[in-house]
């Protein structure tokens, strides 16, 4: 695009320079009209000369006074020099044309160097823009979490006259661990006897069991208490005593921050063992690795 401007800036400067020579004319022509056009007329104005006179002139010997030679005219000098300062106009505009299109050149070159680096800086501006935004929301987001979970195990009872089941209630109190106010959407948890914690909890996870919508402060030492009620049977405690399998209180937190963002929160903790007579409660323990606890 750059060259095609200079281009079409020199070919137009030629066009004017062309035009204006041509309206000079050719030197040697134009001098070569004029000096016919001075002897038609010094012709057609000369006086017939007497024939007296004519005689006497032809008899006397004619003796041409020599030409000096610094005198002796140039008639092709004189006509470049004519050319020339007729058509000094022309040659100018074709100089300038060029000299305009070097430094047309350079300012196209200047103002593309100086676009990219507008568009580098601008670039490096968002994102720097979009870091210190995230650092922000990271900073002064709430983060819900559980701690001191704890579950208490009922007597046995019998039902459908012959099942032996023990029920049993989970507390999980929740709190904020952020700068900033949380509101409370609600929860999925689930409780079961399994060999080994479930990794993976499918998008029933993002269903409540029960909506809410509590404002929950941050570090406040009165936290939101959750409850959790469900059994084991006979065959299933008893592998909890022995140690053969574990009861997995597993679930998602859902709530809002205050920039108005969907977060969660996921938590998985495990009980075995012998349950303390009632009405004491016990602690649950975190399942440690990878994928059990965790916040976006």
């Amino acid at each position: 695009m750059k060259s095609l401007t200079a281009l079409l800036v020199v070919l137009l400067c030629l066009f004017v320079g062309m035009n204006v020579s041509a309206q000079g004319g050719s030197p040697s022509v134009g001098n070569s009209q004029n000096q016919e056009t001075k002897d038609q007329q010094s012709q057609t104005q000369k006086p017939p000369t007497p024939a007296g006179a004519f005689i006497s002139i032809s008899a006397t010997p004619a003796n041409p006074t020599p030409t000096p030679n610094g005198a002796k005219p140039d008639d092709n000098s004189q006509s470049v020099k004519d050319w020339f300062w007729q058509n000094l106009t022309g040659l100018l505009l074709v100089l300038v044309g060029i000299w305009a299109a070097c430094i047309a050149l350079g300012t196209l070159d200047q103002i593309a160097t100086q676009t990219s680096a507008a568009t580098t800086a601008a670039n490096a501006a968002m994102k720097s823009a979009d870091v210190s935004s995230q650092d922000l929301e990271i900073a002064n987001r709430a983060y819900l979490y559980l701690s001191e979970v704890r579950i208490r195990f009922s007597e046995a009872e019998t039902v459908d006259d012959d099942e032996t089941i023990y029920r049993y209630e989970i507390f999980y109190p929740i709190y904020n661990g952020g700068p900033t106010p949380a509101l409370y959407k609600g929860v999925f948890a689930r409780a079961e006897v399994l060999p080994t914690a479930p990794k993976d909890i499918n998008q029933n996870a993002l269903t409540f069991d029960k909506p809410q919508d509590a404002v929950i402060p941050p570090h406040v030492p009165q936290p939101i208490s959750g409850q959790y009620s469900s059994f084991v049977s006979k065959e299933e405690l008893d592998d909890l005593r022995a140690g053969k399998r574990k009861l997995f209180f597993y679930g998602v937190l859902t709530y809002d921050d205050i920039f108005g963002k969907e977060r969660h929160t996921r938590f998985t903790l495990g009980f075995s063992g012998t349950p303390e007579r009632p009405p004491n409660l016990m602690l649950m323990a975190f399942v440690s690795g990878k994928g059990f606890n965790w916040f976006d």
